[in-house]
């Protein structure tokens, strides 16, 4: 009974082995909630990515984010937040890719863009869309069909730029400059 029951596994085991299954067909090696991934230059925060949910794809070096928020940090002040409802870490190419109704709000600029998908190089401190956005800066307004920033979003190169300015000249007033401001924006 012992030999008939090892030459079943034997037999179970070399059936299974000729498959050529990726992480992503059997799934995740490990999850966990409550996720917190940061980098950290001269003890201040570069930037910080937090999900409510992470998969680790070990063979494949991913994390898979459910609900992941992505915050530049600037001498160890909060600059910019990217929101999103999922999203992929790829550890080994040192890229963070954001979709599904992606929300960034950058403080210091005082700019709220949404689009469907940002990619960040966390080497190079750059983010960029390829899929269509919309920026609001206080009440003007620019549609275009991607971006490339860079880590504050000082610097914002548009691609194929469309703007709606204010119909009213009270309604160029300077941008938010504190956070309690931004926050209280329409």
């Amino acid at each position: 009974m012992k030999i008939v029951l090892f030459l079943l596994l034997a037999c179970f085991v070399a059936c299974n082995s000729n498959k050529a299954q990726t992480p992503l067909e059997t799934g995740p090696q490990q999850q966990a909630t409550k996720v917190i991934i940061s980098q950290n230059q001269s003890a201040q925060n570069d930037w910080s990515l937090s999900a409510d949910k992470a998969e680790f794809f070990d063979v494949q070096n991913q994390v898979r984010l459910y609900d992941p928020v992505l915050i530049y940090s600037k001498e160890g002040t909060q600059d910019s937040t990217l929101k999103a409802k999922e999203g992929w870490y790829d550890i080994s190419k040192n890229l963070i890719i954001l979709t599904g109704d992606v929300q960034i709000s950058s403080l210091p600029q005082s700019i709220k863009i949404n689009t469907k998908e940002v990619y960040y190089d966390t080497n190079k401190k750059e983010s960029w869309s390829v899929t269509p956005i919309k920026m609001k800066r206080g009440k003007t307004t620019l549609n275009a069909k991607g971006f490339k920033a860079n880590q504050d979003f000082s610097q914002i190169e548009l691609f194929k730029q469309k703007t709606n300015l204010p119909k009213e000249m009270q309604d160029f007033q300077p941008a938010p400059l504190t956070l309690q401001e931004a926050l209280n924006e329409n």
